[in-house]
């Protein structure tokens, strides 16, 4: 057997960008923009990606004195670079990280690029990455134009002092020096990575259109079922019929299902007939489409069944759900491995400790599901509250309750936060105006109150 490479479609193609120095990742220099756009209308996969991120950050550093280690000299801690890097390993299949220098050559701060907003700059004569040019509109969605002299050309990873100090001078002094970025792409070298599920892109975009055709049917009343044709002349006929596909569109949709629409026809000529469309049976169709695509998605990250099944509203027994946490924590552990390896080579001289990722538990996952749950619920019901009339009433009553003495002005705020939801400045201004009276003082020596 013989194959024709020709015919085999690659799934990045290299386009050298020679205004701007860089290679496109990709033909139209938006893969990263557009596998996410794609994974965000299809709910199993944006569910699978979500599942993925979690298991490869697992519940962070083991040594937490390491991961609450402030990286970029403000608020930013191991911790938080590595939700960073781990999300963007799970989008995308690679990850950025920028690192600043002090005039010695030795690392200072560091800090996590968004692995979207990079792109692979290379020499004019050997075609060889030499820099990483971060941009945050590569798709031209803000801009219709990327103007070179916006893009950030900043030095490829190279820790050696004596080279940061050669690239400082080249700077002109370290106020106008850049840094460098770790660019980890496939396999860790400076190449564009595939996403992890670029494999089913293709079952991905079909899941999200089925959804929209499901979405279109019901939106137009499942389908055009019939076609209308009105017979005969009549004066106004323009207007007539305007007034007619006005009223038809009006009765589109599955809110507008059983009503009854009134037609007026001077004579029985000018009835209108309806025709219906004949069409064929999709359903059982798209019914196995759509398994067959969610069943592929699902199996290019190898998520356990009972993880979907269990964000669905079935929990499934316990035992399942640790099995399952057991066996995604051995699926994921290369890739946690690879960043634990990554981390270690990078920050060993800026940070001493562990830098083992401590894999997911169930209670840990089930703890996190509670209290999402939780908020979730008391979010609603204090937006319930606060339109309801019961809700007006109660905060009628905390007013003259705060007038009346019984209740002081804190007080009122606190209930104010804790049970309707307000922030603390809302709360304040929905007490505007509402004073505490004035307590009499009691003197120390007779006991006289003025």
């Amino acid at each position: 057997m013989r194959i024709d490479v020709g015919k085999i479609q690659k799934r990045i193609v290299r386009r050298d960008d020679r205004a701007l120095g860089i290679i496109n990742y990709d033909v139209d220099n938006a893969y990263p923009q557009r596998v996410v756009d794609i994974v965000n209308g299809s709910g199993i996969a944006k569910t699978c990606v979500d599942i993925f991120y979690k298991f490869i950050n697992g519940a962070g550093f083991e040594d937490s004195t390491l991961g609450n280690k402030i990286v970029d000299g403000e608020r930013m801690t191991a911790d938080k670079m590595l939700r960073k890097n781990a999300k963007d390993f799970a989008n995308y299949g690679g990850f950025a990280v920028h690192f600043n220098y002090d005039i010695t050559g030795n690392k200072t701060t560091t800090n996590a690029i968004p692995f979207a907003h990079c792109r692979i700059a290379i020499d004019d004569k050997t075609k060889m990455p030499v820099a990483i040019a971060v941009y945050p509109d590569w798709n031209r969605e803000v801009k219709k134009r990327i103007e070179k002299k916006e893009v950030d050309y900043i030095n490829l990873f190279n820790p050696d002092p004596e080279i940061v100090k050669q690239e400082i001078l080249e700077a002109g002094g370290i106020e106008n020096y850049k840094g460098q970025v770790y660019y980890h792409g496939y396999d860790g070298e400076v190449v564009y990575p595939l996403a992890y599920y670029d494999s089913e892109l293709e079952d991905i975009e079909t899941d999200s259109q089925i959804k929209l055709f499901k979405y279109k049917n019901i939106s137009t009343s499942f389908m055009a079922g019939h076609m209308m044709v009105v017979y005969g002349q009549s004066e106004g006929k323009d207007e007539n019929n305007e007034e007619l596909k006005t009223g038809l569109k009006e009765f589109q949709g599955a809110d507008n299902y059983g009503k009854i629409m009134l037609i007026e026809a001077d004579t029985p000529e000018q009835k209108p007939e309806l025709i219906p469309f004949i069409h064929q049976n999709v359903d059982k169709l798209f019914e196995y489409h759509e398994k067959s695509a969610q069943d592929n998605i699902r199996k290019v990250f190898a998520i356990p069944t009972v993880f979907l099944e269990a964000i669905a509203g079935s929990l499934g027994l316990a035992s399942q759900l640790d099995d399952a946490v057991a066996f995604y924590n051995r699926m994921t552990q290369d890739e946690r491995a690879v960043i634990e390896e990554t981390y270690a080579y990078l920050f060993s001289d800026m940070m001493q400790g562990s830098f083992k990722i401590k894999p997911l538990s169930m209670g840990e996952i089930i703890a996190n599901d509670v209290d999402m749950e939780t908020a979730a619920k008391i979010a609603n019901a204090q937006s319930v509250l606060r339109g309801s009339v019961g809700g007006v009433t109660a905060l009628i009553a905390i007013q003259q309750s705060i007038g009346a003495g019984t209740t002081s002005v804190e007080a009122g705020v606190a209930m104010l936060r804790e049970i309707y939801g307000f922030d603390n400045v809302t709360a304040r201004e929905m007490l505007a105006g509402v004073t505490e009276p004035t307590k009499p003082t009691t003197l120390p020596n007779n006991g006289l109150s003025l």
